[in-house]
This record gives C-alpha cells, sequence and structure tokens, in this order.
C-alpha cells in the first residue's frame, strides 16, 4: 500500500474530525452534539473498515501504476503491506483521530468564535504532536525499551506498538480530561488552552528527564560490563569509505562484461555448466573457455583481492567487502572448474589451493554472524569444486593430504556480536534535526544497552552450542550451529573421499574405510544418526534427507 496513500487517507480523516468536532462544540444542545459525535464515531468506523478491507484493490491500483508489466505477472499480494501492519496504521489512525476531535471539542467550546478557535485548535495539536511530541515519545520510549527492549526502524516490533499505543492513551485521556473539564465550565475562555499545553509540556519533559536519567545510567552500565566480559567495540560498515576499493571494484566488474559480453564462467555466471535446464550456451562455453584465463579476469581478480583483503581488521568489518570476498571465491573456483576442463590439471589444483589462504582474511575469532555465514558458504562451494573438478592423478595426493589436514581445525563458531552495541556512534542519530537527536540520545543508550545485554547473556549458551554434535529445536542460533556443523561433517568427508579416491583409485564402499587414515573419528549427522553415504562407482552421493536441507556434495 503506499505511503502517499495512507497519508492523504490520514489527512482526510482528521479534516473531517476536525470539522465534526468544530460542529459539536458550537453548541451545548445535547441533540446537536450527539449528532455530530456519531458523524465521528461513523468517520472512525469507515476508516477503519476501509484500511483493512480495501488494502488488496488499493495495493493492486498502485502496482499498476508504479510497475504495469509486473501487475501482470504478478499477485497484489506480493506488495501489500503486512496485515499487523495495516492494523496498526488503523489503530494509530483512529486514536490519533479521536485526539483531533476532543481537540477541537473542546477548543470550540472554549471559544465564542470559530474564527478564534480554529487557530487555537491548530496551536494546541502543534504543541501537543510536535513540541511536547518529542520528550513525550522518546521518554515512553526509554522505559518501554528498558523494560521491554526494542528494535529501532522496525514496522512490526512489539515494543514500538506499546510505546505508540501509550503514548496515544496518554494523549487520549489527558484531552478527555480537558473536554470533561471544558464542557462543564460555565465560562467559555481560550486562557485554558494555553494552561493546558503547559501542562502537556511539562509531564512531557518530567518524563523525559527520567528517560535521560536512565539513559545515563545504562551506558555505564553497559560499560562496566563489557570491561568485565572482555568484549571490544567494532563497527559495521556500508558502503565502504571513501571509497577507491568499491569503485574499482564496480568499475573492473562493468568492464570485463563490457569487453566480454559472452563470458559466462560455472559458478560466478548466469548459466549453469551441468544441468540441462539454464544451461549455458555452446557459444558462451566456447567463448568462456578461450578467455577465462584472459588478463582482463587475472586484473578482475586482483582488484577483488584488494577489496577482500580489508576484512582482516577486527574492530570495523565492512558489508561491501565481503560481497567481494564472495566473488573473489567464485572466480578463483570458476579458473580452477575451467582449467580441469581444458587438461590444466596443476594449475587447477593450483586455484583449489589458494581457498585455505584466502580463508585467512576472515578472522577465525571474527565477532560478526554474517562472517561466519559467508565463511560456511564458500568453504561449502569450495568442497563441491574439489570434489567435482579436483584432479585426480596421484601426484596430487600430497596437496589433498594437505587439505585434509588443514580441514582439522575448522570449528563451528557463533559469534554473539555483543561488541556492536558497545561503539558511541554505531546508532549514531543521521537526522538533520539536531534537536530530534538530543531528544532521541537517552532511547538510543537504553536499547543499545538492551541489545548488548541480550547478545552478552548468550554467550554461554553459544559456547555450548558450539561444542554440541546433535540438536533439536528450530531456535536461530541451533539453526547457524546446526548448519555449521552439517557443513564440516560432509565437507571433511566428502574431502576424505576424495582423497581416497586419488590415492586408491577408488571410492570406498563404506565409510569405515577412511577411519583411521583419513579421518581420525566417525562423524554422526546432526541428529545423532550414522552418515549415509552410496557409492555410484565413478562419483559419490549423500542422500539429501541425510543432509539437513544442504544440497548434494557430489563429484
Amino acid at each position: 500500500m503506499s505511503g502517499i496513500f495512507l497519508i492523504t487517507v490520514a489527512a482526510v480523516f482528521c479534516i473531517a474530525l476536525a470539522i465534526t468536532g468544530f460542529g459539536a462544540g458550537k453548541t451545548e444542545d445535547t441533540v446537536s452534539l450527539r449528532r455530530w459525535s456519531k458523524a465521528a464515531v461513523a468517520i472512525l468506523f469507515l476508516l477503519g473498515c476501509g484500511t483493512v478491507l480495501l488494502r488488496k484493490p488499493i495495493a493492486y491500483v498502485v502496482l499498476k501504476m508504479k510497475y504495469p508489466r509486473l501487475a501482470n505477472i504478478m499477485p497484489s499480494e506480493a506488495f501489500i503491506i503486512p496485515v499487523d501492519f495495516t492494523v496498526l496504521i488503523t489503530v494509530l489512525a483512529v486514536l490519533s483521530g479521536i485526539v483531533v476531535f476532543l481537540c477541537c471539542l473542546a477548543c470550540r467550546k472554549n471559544s465564542s468564535s470559530w474564527k478564534i478557535a480554529l487557530p487555537w485548535a491548530a496551536v494546541t495539536l502543534l504543541w501537543c504532536n510536535f513540541v511536547a511530541f518529542s520528550p513525550l515519545y522518546y521518554g515512553l520510549l526509554c522505559w518501554v525499551g528498558m523494560f521491554c527492549g526494542i528494535q529501532e526502524n522496525s514496522q512490526n516490533n512489539h515494543s514500538l506498538f506499546i510505546t505508540m499505543m501509550c503514548l496515544l492513551i496518554i494523549n487520549i485521556i489527558a484531552l478527555v480530561i480537558w473536554t470533561v473539564w471544558s464542557w462543564r465550565r460555565k465560562e467559555a475562555s481560550w486562557k485554558s488552552i494555553p494552561v493546558f499545553s503547559g501542562i502537556m509540556l511539562i509531564f512531557s519533559l518530567v518524563l523525559w528527564l527520567s528517560g535521560y536519567g536512565a539513559g545515563v545510567w545504562a551506558e555505564k552500565r553497559l560499560s562496566a560490563r563489557a570491561a568485565a566480559l572482555g568484549i571490544t567495540p567494532y563497527k559495521v560498515l556500508t558502503p565502504l569509505p571513501s571509497d577507491q576499493y568499491a569503485e574499482a571494484v564496480s568499475r573492473s566488474t562493468r568492464e570485463l562484461y563490457r569487453n566480454h559480453p559472452d563470458f559466462s564462467p560455472p559458478f560466478s555466471g548466469v548459466y549453469s555448466w551441468s544441468e540441462k535446464e539454464n544451461a549455458v550456451s555452446p557459444k558462451k562455453r566456447e567463448y568462456t573457455l578461450k578467455v577465462f584465463d584472459s588478463p582482463d579476469v587475472i586484473n578482475h581478480l586482483k582488484v577483488l583481492e584488494r577489496s577482500a583483503s580489508r576484512l582482516s581488521g577486527y574492530d570495523v568489518f565492512y558489508i561491501d567487502t565481503m560481497n567481494h570476498f564472495r566473488s573473489l571465491i567464485r572466480y578463483v573456483l570458476d579458473r580452477a572448474a575451467l582449467f580441469s576442463l581444458t587438461g590444466q590439471k596443476d594449475k587447477a589444483m593450483q586455484e583449489f589451493m589458494k581457498y585455505p589462504e584466502y580463508e585467512k582474511m576472515i578472522p577465525y575469532d571474527t565477532p560478526v554472524r554474517i562472517a561466519e555465514l559467508v565463511r560456511n558458504a564458500t568453504r561449502k562451494m569450495w568442497i563441491e569444486c574439489l570434489v567435482k573438478y579436483g584432479p585426480e592423478e596421484k601426484r596430487f595426493l600430497p596437496y589433498y593430504r594437505k587439505l585434509l589436514k588443514w580441514s582439522e581445525m575448522w570449528r563451528v563458531h557463533l559469534p554473539s556480536e555483543a561488541g556492536f552495541y558497545i561503539n558511541p556512534d554505531i546508532t549514531a542519530d543521521k537526522l538533520n534535526s539536531s534537536i530530534g537527536s538530543f531528544f532521541r540520545s537517552p532511547a538510543v543508550k537504553i536499547i543499545k544497552y538492551r541489545k548488548f545485554c541480550h547478545a552478552a547473556d548468550r554467550i554461554p549458551l553459544l559456547k555450548e552450542l558450539e561444542k554440541q554434535e546433535i540438536f533439536s529445536g528450530i531456535d536461530h542460533d541451533v539453526s547457524m550451529a546446526r548448519r555449521q556443523r552439517t557443513n564440516i561433517v560432509y565437507g571433511r568427508t566428502a574431502l576424505a573421499l576424495k582423497t581416497f579416491k586419488v590415492e586408491n583409485g577408488r571410492y570406498p564402499q563404506n565409510l569405515d574405510e577412511l577411519y583411521p587414515h583419513y579421518l581420525d573419528k566417525k562423524y554422526i549427522d546432526t541428529d545423532g544418526k550414522p552418515l549415509i553415504y552410496k557409492n555410484k562407482g565413478d562419483h559419490f552421493r549423500f542422500p539429501l534427507e541425510n543432509l539437513d536441507s544442504e544440497p548434494d556434495i557430489r563429484q
């Protein structure tokens, strides 16, 4: 649903309720008051029903206007905001409408002329929603964040919903009290309006000042606990600063595919070199085999390697650099596979042997979770390529032995990411308004403190998960540990099977032949069951049902 549409509906809604409030407040006639109040209730009902029930046709119209071609092939549901967010917007709009209605009602009642009531209503709304809004909202956010925790910039966050509801309820209670008091007064005077606004501002400032104190305490408590646990701060940044590296990679990529439009390698290309569906065309295949070792490709690899080398920093982590690292590994595997397909076995093995060195670019005890996910993904891709395209002449056995020895250091690592919340400017407010930044600062400190505590409290659990071999449950940390363990178990087993074939000229009939000459232990899968292995003669297979949703590792 378009944001412009929601704003338009809310504006029309508030204008209608403002008119209703002025009309109901111009007389003390009970019949007239009831009539205008019924009009307000009808408007509230129509808005609530319309926002929820008309969301699909509205989304389709917006989709048709913005993406006419896409509207013909994709359902409008794909572009509709979530139902819970729609309901949240509806609730906020309805409660905001009540505030507008009561404010205009009281302003009209406290003035003998609509010409006086209109500007006072506007000033009161402006005062309540802008001047007093920042300290009131961020004061509430401090305490909700302290007791409930909160995720910034999250539309469907439960704690954010609580904050907004508390904010509107406070406004509604204040305006209802003011309206009842105004209605019972015999004299109509505009003087009560600034008095009410001043009381609201004082209440907001007191609430914010209490939150400020809590923010100072949270900041000191975070620093003390981080020091006690030995957790150091670090930053995750995107894009790369300044940045000659990012620009060099973008320029190199454009030049590579502009000069070689038919270049389509096995791992970094669009088309598959093995499957019939989406298979690379003979023309692209022939062209790729001809240019994959050209100076343009080699220079592109150097540019990627130069950018990926920045991953070695421990306190600053660049998302763009991680993307460049993935691209680098794909191109290295491209060259290894294509060298193998063209009979250049020695060069293929040299490319495969580069991966352990490249993986060292990512610190083995990195505090960033995405680094471990990327390490897991690229290592798995390397194993699959090595099993499929690795040369099998016996003279390459020392290389496989070296790789098998290196794989003994593979471990499950689950960073808590607690250090992300220590850095003072990691969630710094980027708003142009210095006033907004000032009022927001206590809430930011408390949010960081809560997130740090949550991450730090998970450290013992993560340490236990790193040691486990059998997993149960669907927790996010458990899922990540299971995936890493699966990668280690099947990756090491596949590497041992490949080494066995290079040395013996065949794959073993069962996995027992690998112990203890190739593997130091008998692995089990993450459910505690023995590994399922099928010898297919010239290749092997781990059936899907035994792979914890991981693809096959096969030749």
